[in-house]
């Protein structure tokens, strides 16, 4: 097609040149029924020209013209300016709106319906690109019938020539032509316009993403939902391969018009009888959108406004409006640069998310757009997941994995430049007969009018009324009124009667003052016998007179008005008006839905503007009814646009639910007004007549909506029941809110701060939605200003949590208005302010040391540390921060935390300079480094001081270089001495001194006479080589008159010096001077309980015993208790006089108050003690208070004696001695292995004591490498055996291929004392007192040909394969060992198995060259629809070598539960069809008769026999084992109780019951035989099933008649 242009308007021309293939007739014919096409949907054919030429062609090789006819025709068609419908598809989430999709569609089917049935036209190339979208968005097929015309009415076509993608499969195969060709490139159609694409869509994501963007939008409805399902439906059938089951174009048609006909029932009839009869379903309906479960992506289209060598970055907002945690990938193709920050993430429930997306610097511009370059892939997961993989996105059934293509555009966007209010623009093509022309006004906000030197006292802006012209509508206009005067001025308003229509204002009297606008709102409605045509002049007056100041309204009349100036009114076209309704607007949904609660309550609804003008509302309701709010409550609607609507439903207090059942209504005024008229005008706009009525329909969902306890309550305020905050200082607290309900509840944190109050408050979350039964954490901070004192009071300071219920559609945003800042619907949060006492500074935290100090090293990663210390008796929350414009990097670890009142905590700061920074030349630093601190309660959480740090609260930090060549030679670390204050104890503390130069340094301790106390420093004096440090043991020794009050004023000083490397501690001792001392200060700490008894520790038991063996190590135990509430240092040692030495495990420790530590003690006699006699020893432990920065490390020099506590140690003379050096013995003495490299072998040990006393054993591995590694061995092999007594043990064996083994077994052993335990003994491994295991390896041929261990016979099972579910199977296996050794084996069940195998015996060992029969039965996991689901199991039997010890002792090793997938050996199964099973039921047996009679005898203990049949009713071999119930009141002898039944076979036992006591008079029975039951296969024995199973039994009920009684009741 070409554009072409007329006299009369733009054309679209189509030209058909040398076309010899259509008849002239044919042609005609065919042109002249395009004349008679006529339909809305179908473009318009305006006329054609013909033109025929002959042309004489010489005729080569011959003088001989031949005249050829050269033949050319145009056709002329109506234009269409808005492109084509390929310009418009586009996926679900972007693009066109569903309704106008939906009216594409339809009007599609429209036209074509009237080319097939009307005209009997086949179009033949119907495709998006010959379907045309005029300026109101109708489609309009065109390029039809020509195709039709050159076939000349044919029903096959020999040439074939279609579009890729749309044409019918029976055209291609076949050329075969019909109607449903055209059906067929429909169905592709609708589906490209629903998904955005050709391919066959998965229904249920094309609906999620459609329902996704109507939620968004707020447009989702029933109808809508049902109108996408139903398309889709329709689009897939047209695509039917056989053009037989393609529908018509007539019934799609009237599908859609069903569709349509039900839209009033669903939104109204059934939308009713749902909520009367919430059981009775409704045709055609779809369920509402529960929860928009898609992740929010904006936007949808990446705008990088490139400019060359620079970096371009643009945004993306990922909203989750779900109650779930949702992953999200972004990812891109593209091969240009891109950095996504994060490409990957979670988005927590009802929160919103960023990513960065920069585009690196270019030397030259990449292509205009680019689509699909990014991917976001997104889906639910659980909270507890750590790490996002790719797995995570692979689609899998029942899970839904969104994935949603971006588009790139390079391309700056044009700015919009919105028209100022007050400015309309007028068209002046618009303008009927008008006196005059409008002009456009500046663009300025107000129009600046200046006062002139003319007569004027008012203006006009603009200078005429406009009004768009509507017929039979009311208009509303405004325009301002400027007082450009410096006096007052009053207004008045009058209407001449001449005019064409009549005009009103809402109020006609106004006193402006001086230099003051006023907006002017004025209604315009056509007079009944107005002539339509008529000379348009009409025109207002206003009117004007000057008053004074005091001059009210009312106390003027129109006489007082002489002066008036003339407004023009001026009508303006509004081109294609679809006003022909009656209504301007219509509600989405049709009515507001509430709970029928006496509750306030919060729902949503869509006004859509049906008309193509602006259309101004206003929200108004009758008095006396409930109260309402709306928010926006009134403004203007731009044309075919939505406004989505909150509405607030506050009931009467007290409001009995049946009256809230009564129909209410709220009304909005709504009226075309004038483009530019502002929402302000419109607020006295509330006329009954010109209102729409929306009504509101309460329902009550939910039987009991509240908890007993809640009262009449949304919300509760959990712990702490109100928020507490400092008076004077600022603070953070935290509380706990509770939805009570079974609804969804909204909430928002207000303050409403007092007249004179100094604060204010920063709520961390604000606004919110609760879900039904859930609670939120709300943390808020309280900032004080210089105005607040001590003595300021708060009695007005006040805090409210609005809340209301809120309809599931309302989101987080939506609460932020003036709806929910209603004090009335508000509850007050209670105000604690506490009065802070405990410092006089208003300073909350100090700093230890008061700077960061660094090194002068700025180009490298430096570390500093301070500490902060709460000097309040509050809990304190602080936070770091650093200034953006810092030349480095400062990271603190923590970064914020909380402190405990009195605490201290130590920050890590680490600076790294930052790459592009410029080198520092001197040592001033300009970086800032602030912490900020307030008061906290305790509830409140560290996370909440992350978002939280205030500017004017924080203070900054210094940081400090220091030069490495100070004049200071040492520091200590920490920088004081630190002791709890404790009259008459010595303390033990602890220090660091660093030599922080690079020379060698002396130091030597002294105190000064002063001190309070005497200080004893271990080491005293010593040299530290270059940037070394030493810790020094500080003992204070408190004077006996010291008291608890007293202040400490020691210090403690060290003398420093430099000196040489060679020099000694005590060749400078003379040199010392306090001028050369460095003095760090003592503090001591108040203690709240001082009170100390004389002893600081205790043993149990107060004695030590061993038993005297000579040349023996003895372990026993003790315990060490602290006696005190103070940390308790210990350390053991042995005294140069004892008879023994004495090993301690642990040797030194801190214990903490009131804490107990045990104790391992092994004695160790010396070579030259005295033997076999009792003798007193003692036993050393040195104790003492340490402060809280002592090791134990430190406390190994710590041996004074006046400290030391002794413990008596009680040597046990014994009757008999072992004559042996050896404590144990093994048995077997050695362990013989046979030659099988790499096969697992496991060997019975017997640990025998062959002592008197208690022996301790531990068995371990040495690894044959060059680390000699020591592991435990496998199993626990540890513990203590009594006294001539043995244990077994198991151990495991391997040789490698070289015939050597890889590791070494040695057992430990050690005489202990009775209070030792097996806990006690892990990491005794000493090898000098061990013995190995002495391993032998038989070189004796195997006989065995093979590498397995165990073989089976029959080789491979066969199996039956039943038609009967869920059945025990039990069948039988022989394992033969086919090796000269013993074999040990064990079942293994696959946990990938769809059943269990049990097996009998379920482990055991086989002698050499042996069978072992073994009977197992497979019972399914669960429910199976065929058995022939298990054909992936496999049943596994593991086997091992034993030792030639095990066959003695098989129960002792018992290998059951040993099995493992190494080492086991798969037994085939194969299945054999059985085709026919006669039993219908899902049961193997039957009893006959079904239940057991006997005859029941009063007061008389006789037994009686009955005879029992049990019936085989399946083709298969059925194994059974009965039993009686163990609760039974008699006993019952089963005759035999267990046996095999042949397919459909019966057999009989005898079943003896005796009364256990006389029977009495009750004759009700409840006793019970169980029979087991399942299909067994051929070679299974009766002993097999002797053993019943009582997860699969039948039942055997049994009955007690009386004499003569039949047996059948």
């Amino acid at each position: 097609f070409k554009q072409g242009v007329l006299r009369n308007g733009q054309v679209a021309v189509k030209r058909i040149k040398n076309n010899h293939t259509i008849d002239e007739k044919v042609f005609q014919r065919e042109v002249n029924s395009l004349f008679h096409v006529s339909h809305k949907n179908i473009v318009r054919f305006l006329g054609f020209c013909s033109h025929t030429e002959h042309k004489a062609i010489e005729n080569e090789g011959s003088r001989a013209y031949i005249y050829a006819e050269n033949r050319e025709r145009i056709l002329c068609f109506e234009y269409i300016n808005n492109g084509s419908l390929e310009n418009y598809i586009t996926d679900e989430l972007r693009g066109l709106q569903w309704d106008t999709r939906y009216f594409i569609i339809k009007g599609i089917c429209d036209g074509l319906q009237y080319l097939h049935v009307e005209k009997q036209i086949i179009h033949m190339d119907l495709k998006p690109a010959n379907i045309l979208i005029d300026h109101n968005m109708v489609a309009k097929i065109t390029d039809f019938g020509l195709s039709r015309m050159e076939e000349n009415a044919q029903t096959k076509s020999t040439t074939r020539v279609s579009s890729p993608g749309y044409t019918a499969p029976e055209y291609i195969d076949k050329g075969k032509m019909s109607v449903k060709y055209d059906v067929y490139s429909l169905g592709i159609i609708i589906i490209e316009l629903v998904t955005g694409h050709r391919s066959i869509p998965d229904s249920n994501n094309v609906r999620r993403r459609w329902r996704h963007r109507l939620h968004k939008s707020g447009k989702e409805t029933l109808f809508r939902c049902q109108q996408i399902e139903k398309l889709i439906e329709i689009g897939l059938l047209c695509q039917q391969d056989d053009p037989y089951k393609r529908p018509f174009i007539s019934d799609i048609i009237r599908v859609i018009n069903e569709l349509e006909s039900t839209d009033s029932k669903i939104s109204n009839t059934n939308e009713k009888s749902r909520i009367s009869n919430p059981n009775e379903s409704t045709i055609g309906q779809i369920s509402p959108y529960l929860e928009d479960d898609m992740l929010g992506i904006e936007p949808l289209e990446l705008c990088f406004p490139f400019e060359l060598n620079s970096q371009i970055s643009c945004s993306l907002k990922l909203t989750n409006e779900t109650n779930d945690f949702i992953a999200f990938n972004v990812e891109t193709t593209s091969p240009l640069p891109y950095c996504i920050q994060p490409n990957k993430g979670f988005v927590a429930p009802r929160s919103k998310f960023g990513v960065n997306i920069t585009l690196q610097p270019l030397d030259k511009a990449p292509q205009d757009k680019y689509t699909g370059d990014f991917i976001v892939r997104s889906t639910r997961v659980n909270e507890n997941l750590d790490d996002i993989t790719e797995d995570i996105f692979k689609r899998e059934e029942g899970k839904l994995v969104d994935e949603v293509n971006l588009t790139i555009t390079y391309k700056a966007e044009e700015p919009q430049v919105d028209v100022p209010l007050g400015s309309p623009i007028i068209s002046d093509t618009g303008i009927l007969h008008g006196p005059h022309v409008s002009t456009v006004l500046s663009t300025e906000a107000e129009s600046k009018i200046s006062a002139s030197s003319s007569d004027e006292v008012i203006q006009f802006d603009p200078p005429e009324l406009c009004f768009p012209l509507v017929p039979d509508k009311k208009v509303l206009s405004s325009v301002k009124i400027i007082n450009i005067t410096d006096l007052y001025v009053s207004i008045a308003w009058s209407s001449p009667e001449e005019n064409s229509a009549m005009y009103a204002v809402t109020s006609s009297l106004l006193i402006m003052p001086p230099r003051s606008t006023r907006w002017l709102t004025v209604t315009r409605e056509e007079k009944e016998d107005a002539v339509k045509d008529m000379q348009f002049n009409d025109q207002v007056f206003v009117w004007y007179t000057m008053v004074a100041e005091d001059i009210k309204v009312s106390d003027l009349d129109s006489e007082d008005y002489k002066e008036y100036k003339k407004l023009p009114v001026v009508l303006t076209k509004i081109k294609d008006s679809c006003t022909t309704s009656t209504e301007l607007i219509q509600f989405d949904p049709p009515e507001l839905g509430f709970p029928c609660l006496n509750k306030t309550s919060l729902s949503s609804l869509n006004m859509v503007n049906i008309t193509d003008c602006y259309v101004g509302f206003n929200s108004w309701s009758f008095m006396g009814i409930d109260a309402w709010y709306t928010e926006p409550c009134r403004g203007i609607l731009p044309p075919r646009s939505t406004q989505r609507m909150l509405v607030q439903c506050v009931p009467k207090e007290n409001e009995a639910e049946e009256d809230m059942q009564c129909k209410k209504s709220i009304f909005l005024w709504n009226m075309i007004v004038a483009q530019g008229v502002e929402s302000s005008c419109l607020i006295d706009q509330l006329s009954d007549e010109d209102s729409k009525e929306l009504p509101v329909i309460f329902n009550n969902k939910i039987s009991s909506p509240f908890t007993s306890a809640s009262g009449d309550k949304l919300i509760r305020l959990d712990h702490p029941a109100g928020l507490a905050f400092p008076q004077n200082k600022t603070g953070l607290s935290s509380i706990n809110i509770v939805n009570v309900t079974n609804y969804y509840v909204g909430f928002r944190l207000f303050s409403k701060p007092g007249k004179d109050a100094a604060v204010t408050y920063h709520m961390f979350t604000e606004i919110g939605i609760l879900a039904p039964r859930s609670d939120q954490r709300l943390a808020v901070a309280r900032l004080t200003n210089e105005k607040e004192t001590q003595d300021t009071t708060y009695n007005d300071d006040k805090l409210f949590i609005w809340n209301s219920i809120v309809s599931e559609g309302i989101k987080v945003s939506d609460l932020d208005g003036y709806i929910s800042l209603q004090i009335e619907q508000s509850i007050e949060l209670p105000l604690i302010f506490d009065k802070i006492t405990s410092s006089t500074s208003v300073e909350v935290i100090k700093f230890e040391p008061p700077q960061v100090c660094f090194p002068f090293l700025p180009s490298k990663r430096l570390l500093s540390s301070i500490k902060i210390v709460n000097i309040t008796d509050y809990h304190i929350g602080f936070n770091t921060q650093v200034d953006e414009t810092n030349v480095a990097l400062y990271i603190t670890e923590p970064p914020c935390g909380i402190l405990p009142p009195g605490s201290t905590r130590e920050l890590v700061v680490t600076r790294v300079a930052k790459e592009d920074a410029p080198e520092l030349e001197d040592m001033q630093c300009k970086d800032k480094y602030f912490v900020w601190s307030c008061v906290v309660t305790q509830d409140v959480n560290v996370s909440d001081l992350i978002r939280y740090m205030p500017e004017k609260e924080r203070k900054e930090l210094p940081i400090v270089f220091m030069e490495t060549s100070s004049n200071e030679l040492i520091q200590f670390d920490p920088p004081e001495l630190s002791f709890p204050l404790l009259p008459n104890q010595r303390v033990l503390s602890s220090t660091k001194i660093v030599n922080i130069t690079d020379q060698y340094i002396s130091f030597r301790v002294c105190t000064k006479k002063s001190n309070s106390a005497r200080y004893n420093a271990n080491p005293s004096e010593g040299i530290l080589p270059p940037l070394s440090t030493q810790v020094i043991l500080v003992t204070r020794i408190a004077e006996e008159k010291e008291l608890e009050g007293t202040q400490c004023n020691g210090k403690f000083l060290v003398w420093n010096g430099i000196v040489t490397e060679d020099a000694k501690a005590s060749d400078v001792i003379d040199n010392m001077s306090e001028t050369k001392c460095t003095g760090f200060l003592i503090l001591l700490k108040q203690q709240t309980s001082s009170s100390i008894s004389e002893e600081l520790i205790q043993f149990d038991p107060p004695e030590l015993h061993f038993p005297i063996l000579p040349n023996k190590k003895v372990l026993s135990s003790i315990k060490i208790v602290n006696l005190t509430d103070y940390n308790v240092g210990f350390n053991t040692y042995n005294r140069p006089t004892s008879v023994a030495w004495y090993h301690t495990e642990p040797p030194r420790g801190i214990l903490p108050p009131r804490s107990t530590q045990k104790l391992m003690v092994t004695r160790e006699e010396k070579e030259d003690a005295l033997k076999y006699k009792q003798l007193n020893e003692k036993y050393s432990v040195w104790t003492g208070i340490v402060s809280e920065c002592v090791k134990d490390s430190e406390l190994s020099d710590c041996m004074a004696e006046q400290e030391s506590k002794e413990l008596p140690i009680v040597l046990d003379k014994i009757s008999s001695l072992t004559s042996s050096d050896e404590l144990i013995q093994l048995d077997p003495a050695e362990l013989c292995m046979p030659h099988w490299p790499n096969k697992e072998i496991k060997f019975m040990v017997n640990v025998v004591n062959t002592t008197d006393f208690y022996v301790a054993f531990n068995v371990y591995i040495i690894r044959r490498n060059a680390a000699r590694d020591k592991i435990p061995a496998a199993g626990e092999l540890k513990g203590i055996l009594p006294p001539r007594s043995t244990k077994i043990g198991r151990l495991n064996w391997r040789i490698d291929e070289t015939e050597e083994p890889v590791e070494d077994y040695f057992v430990w052993s050690r005489v202990v004392t009775e209070g030792v335990k097996s806990i006690d003994i892990t990491g005794y491994m000493v090898e000098e007192e061990s013995k190995q295991l002495p391993f032998i390896v038989n070189n004796k041929a195997s006989l065995s040909t093979s590498k397995e261990l165990i073989q089976f016979e029959p080789p491979e099972l066969s199996l039956p394969l039943m038609m009967m579910p869920n059945k025990p199977l039990v069948f039988s296996v022989n394992i033969v060992n086919s090796t000269d050794y013993y074999v040990g084996f064990d079942g293994y069940n696959l946990k990938t198995n769809v059943a269990w195998y049990f097996t009998q015996p379920t482990g055991g060992i086989m002698p050499p060259r042996s069978t072992q029969r073994l009977v197992v039965k497979r019972v399914p996991k669960k429910k199976e629809e065929l058995l022939s689901e298990c054909q992936d199991d496999k049943f596994l039997v593991w086997s091992c070598l034993v030792s030639d010890g095990a066959k003695a002792k098989a129960s002792d090793l018992d290998l059951a539960g040993y099995g493992k997938y190494k080492g086991s050996k798969e037994l085939p199964i194969v299945y054999t069809n059985k085709t026919s099973s006669l039993c219908t039921s899902d049961e193997l047996i039957q009893f006959d008769p079904p239940q057991l009679p006997f005859t029941f005898l009063p007061n008389m203990r006789v037994s009686m026999l009955r005879l029992l049949k049990i019936v085989n009713v399946t083709d298969h071999i059925v194994g059974f084992s009965a039993w009686p119930h163990e609760e039974n009141s008699a006993s019952y002898t089963i005759e035999p109780d267990a046996g095999i039944l042949q397919p459909q076979s019966t057999q009989a036992i005898k079943v003896r019951r005796t009364p256990r006591k006389k029977d009495t008079e009750d004759i009700q029975c409840k006793d019970r035989i169980f029979v087991w039951n399942g299909i067994v296969t051929q070679g299974v024995q009766v002993s097999d099933v002797g053993t019943y199973w009582k997860n699969e039994d039948k039942e055997l009920p049994i009955v007690l008649t009386k004499p003569g009684e039949s047996s059948s009741r």
